[in-house]
């Protein structure tokens, strides 16, 4: 009796975990392909909140650069800037776009050149330690006509 209840506790916690895991979802996923002496690039998605809480991005990561910085351009006056950010709120029900001219994770110290078509893993990780991983592909420009689902 006592391993039935290990067993099931244990599927149940699992389940727990899945459930969570949906709540966050990433669609239209790139990696802006830069010529192979450009260190430097961006990752661009549309970051979905389909929990019933309101969740904040902290920190982004990946394997393929030695740094990743949340970044958002902010314009003023005919001017334009970017500016790094410590945080993104994502609104329960809500999402946020990462897009050119807008929010995005600039991927700093590229580790080698990024071919087009291959796949770059970022980590996104909120406020309350959950992580995603995301699956983004390397493409010249954004493509509209895709759309690349990936839910955690």
């Amino acid at each position: 009796m006592w391993i039935k209840t290990v067993v099931m506790t244990l599927a149940l916690g699992f389940s727990g975990v899945v459930i969570a895991a949906t709540e966050l979802s990433v669609e239209k996923g790139w990696v802006r392909m830069v010529p192979p002496v450009t260190g430097t690039t961006a990752a661009y998605f549309e970051l979905k909140n389909e929990s019933k809480r309101d969740r904040v991005l902290v920190k982004a990561s990946s394997a393929v650069a030695e740094t990743a910085e949340m970044h958002m351009v902010v314009g003023a006056h005919g001017v334009t800037a970017m500016r790094p950010v410590k945080k993104f709120d994502v609104l329960s029900g809500r999402s946020i776009s990462f897009e050119p001219g807008g929010r995005h994770i600039m991927l700093i110290g590229l580790k080698q050149p990024l071919k087009e078509g291959e796949t770059v893993t970022v980590e996104l990780e909120f406020s309350d330690g959950e992580k995603l991983e995301v699956p983004l592909t390397v493409k010249r420009d954004a493509d509209d006509s895709e759309s690349h689902h990936h839910h955690h």
